[in-house]
C-alpha cells in the first residue's frame, strides 16, 4: 500500500505542476498557432506521465486504478465544485472557470477539436488518465511475460 501511495503522489504532484505551468502559459500568452504548437508539449507530457508511471511501477490492476485516481485527485477536487456550480447554481460559466486549470494542459487539442467545452470534458480526462495508468501497468505485465 505504501508503494501505491508513493506512486500516486508522484503522479499527483507531476500533474499539479503541469496544470499550474500550462495554466500560466495559456493565460499569459495569446492563443495563436505558435502558442498552440508549443502547448502540445504539455499535452504529451500530461498524458504521457500517466502511462509512464503505470509502465515503470510494478502495480496490479487494483493498485493501478488507485494510483490513477490519486493522480487525478486535483481534477476530482475541482470537479466537485464545478458540478456544484453547474447543478445547484445552474451556472455553467463558473463551473468551467473552476475546472479550467485541470484541462489546461490539453488546451492545444481543445482549441482544434472542440467549439465549446462542457463539464463532460474534464470527466473524460479523468477517465482517460486513470485508464492510461491501467494500460501502462498492463503493458508492463505483458512485456515481462514475453521477456526472454
Amino acid at each position: 500500500m505504501d508503494k501505491t501511495l508513493q506512486t500516486g503522489e508522484k503522479i499527483f504532484f507531476t500533474n499539479l505542476i503541469l496544470c499550474i505551468v500550462s495554466y500560466i502559459y495559456f493565460t499569459i500568452l495569446p492563443l495563436n498557432e505558435i502558442t498552440l504548437s508549443i502547448g502540445y508539449i504539455f499535452f504529451i507530457a500530461y498524458f504521457g506521465i500517466n502511462f509512464y508511471v503505470g509502465n515503470t511501477s510494478d502495480l496490479n490492476i487494483l493498485e493501478s486504478l488507485i494510483v490513477g485516481t490519486i493522480g487525478c485527485a486535483i481534477g476530482l477536487f475541482l470537479l466537485f465544485f464545478a458540478l456544484y456550480a453547474e447543478i445547484i447554481m445552474k451556472n455553467s460559466e463558473v463551473a468551467l472557470w473552476l475546472i479550467r486549470p485541470y484541462f489546461m494542459p490539453t488546451m492545444s487539442l481543445v482549441k482544434i477539436l472542440f467549439d465549446d467545452i462542457t463539464i463532460i470534458y474534464p470527466i473524460l480526462l479523468i477517465v482517460i488518465n486513470i485508464s492510461l495508468v491501467l494500460m501502462g501497468s498492463i503493458t508492463r505485465k505483458i512485456m515481462n511475460k514475453f521477456k526472454v
